[in-house]
């Protein structure tokens, strides 16, 4: 099984930081700890979850995405030898315009 290293844009980066902003330190801490462990499991087999397909974008990126706790949807590419984390998007809000 390969194991692919995890590379993040700072789109994805910005998309972390603002959605601890609002949060406890104890909660701000649970959430980055959950989302971590989850992006860090796509290192193993990260094309088992489906493409995303949005009406009205054409890519050359074949995007994917992982749904984590219910509400939270990341975003990501699968590349020869690495997995890259696009965007952590709130699956409560219209995102179509907001991945690239």
């Amino acid at each position: 099984m390969n194991n692919y290293s995890i590379e993040w844009s700072n789109k994805a980066r910005e998309d972390l930081l603002n959605r601890f902003s609002f949060l406890s330190y104890e909660a701000a801490s649970n959430f980055v700890t959950l989302m971590k462990e989850e992006i860090a499991s796509l290192s193993q087999l990260p094309q088992r979850y489906p493409i995303f397909e949005m009406n009205n974008i054409i890519s050359t990126i074949e995007f994917r995405k992982k749904v984590v706790d219910k509400r939270y949807i990341v975003i990501y590419a699968v590349y020869k030898t690495s997995v890259k984390i696009y965007r952590i998007l709130d699956s409560r809000k219209k995102f179509e315009t907001l991945v690239g």
